[in-house]
């Protein structure tokens, strides 16, 4: 059920995150040279002039504007010659750091550590470039359990990883705005899905969009608590909605965790979860609701189980299980979830074997039938 990776896996993702760290870095700088620097002749002297586009509203028609640099001179003609020669740099580095990437891409996929689907990775790109990404957009559901594997070095069994959609949790708390306007498609959210596969159609459930292929993709939020306060995350009314859901703030005001994860085709992307800690006891929560689908109920008590044996067995000083760090969570729910992960663990620990090792298929096998 879990299986840590080899050394030589860690060893090349370890080598992956660190060309990626890199590429990320230099894609910055090469951001910074965007647009153009010239000279532009005004009432008969020479003036430079640095042009570039208004990228504020990614949804709006781009504005090209200018800003003089000053009067030509030896020190803009300095100016110039860095730009350019800089702008040629960072762009011949960063192409020579892709090519990196896409050969530590093919290694990847041969030792067997690309995890991510296809499709999942192009969804979550693509939210990365238009400017809500991994920093405002959290993963929940099952897609999430590939950062925590990530974080703690092993790889779970497809039986628990494997699914046909993928949730995705807004925060509504933070700047994001998709306003409700006659802007065009590419400010909405289901415009950004396209780009990852146009076959993307909102379905009559607001929140929920699916591919030709049946893949569905879910936009869901924290149900508030003051009916009247403004939620500052607004949709336009033909675009998708964002469900509010019970319990979905504890995982937003929870530290969340960041890591780089690997596709199946090898390639990096960075991903966000919630807090893993949060992520069991949310799961174990949900399994005691009475509206639940009895199935999934099965599946939130084998996720939140098996999450908690990953973190006791291979993060237990990163993520101790603490009702202090838990504060985003009701106190009765936390007790609840920590009482029951500590009779889980107490378990776990007296079957140790001399090579302080958890037959964690024998466990889960029982767990899946209590």
């Amino acid at each position: 059920m879990i299986e840590p990776y080899s050394s030589r896996q860690a060893k090349e993702i370890s080598n992956t995150e660190q060309k990626f760290a890199q590429l990320r870095e230099i894609e910055q700088k090469v951001r910074s040279f965007k647009g153009t620097m010239t000279y532009r002749k005004t009432k008969g002297h020479y003036y430079l002039v640095r042009w570039f586009y208004n990228e504020e509203n990614s949804g709006s028609p781009q504005r090209r504007t200018a800003k003089v640099l000053g009067r030509k001179s030896p020190e803009m003609d300095k100016l110039l010659d860095d730009f350019q020669k800089g702008r040629k740099a960072v762009r011949k580095r960063a192409a020579s750091l892709r090519r990196d990437i896409d050969a530590q891409a093919r290694i990847n996929r041969e030792i067997g550590i690309g995890r991510v689907p296809e499709l999942s990775a192009r969804i979550l790109r693509a939210f990365e470039r238009s400017g809500i990404g991994s920093s405002r957009m959290k993963v929940v559901g099952t897609h999430a359990l590939y950062v925590y594997e990530m974080l703690a070095g092993v790889m779970l069994h497809e039986d628990v990883t494997g699914t046909e959609d993928i949730d995705l949790l807004l925060d509504a708390r933070g700047e994001l705005k998709f306003l409700i306007d006659d802007g065009p498609d590419d400010e909405r959210l289901i415009s950004v899905l396209r780009l990852a596969d146009r076959s993307f159609e909102r379905t009559n459930r607001t929140y929920r969009a699916v591919n030709r292929d049946g893949f569905l993709v879910d936009f869901i939020k924290p149900e508030g608590k003051v009916p009247w306060q403004e939620d500052v995350l607004v949709t336009k009314a033909e675009d998708m909605q964002p469900s509010p859901i019970e319990g979905l703030s504890w995982l937003v005001n929870s530290k969340p965790v960041q890591v780089t994860v690997i596709d199946q085709k090898g390639q990096p992307l960075r991903m966000s979860a919630p807090d893993p800690r949060a992520f069991a006891i949310h799961k174990l929560w949900l399994a005691t609701r009475s509206m639940r689908d009895p199935v999934k109920k099965g599946r939130d008590r084998l996720q939140a189980a098996l999450l908690a044996s990953m973190l006791h067995q291979y993060l237990p000083e990163q993520f101790p299980w603490k009702k202090s760090e838990l504060r985003s969570i009701p106190s009765e729910v936390v007790d609840h979830g920590l009482q029951q992960f500590r009779k889980q663990f107490e378990r776990e620990d007296a079957e140790m074997v001399k090579e302080d090792d958890v037959d964690l298929d024998a466990i889960i096998e029982r767990l899946k039938h209590t």
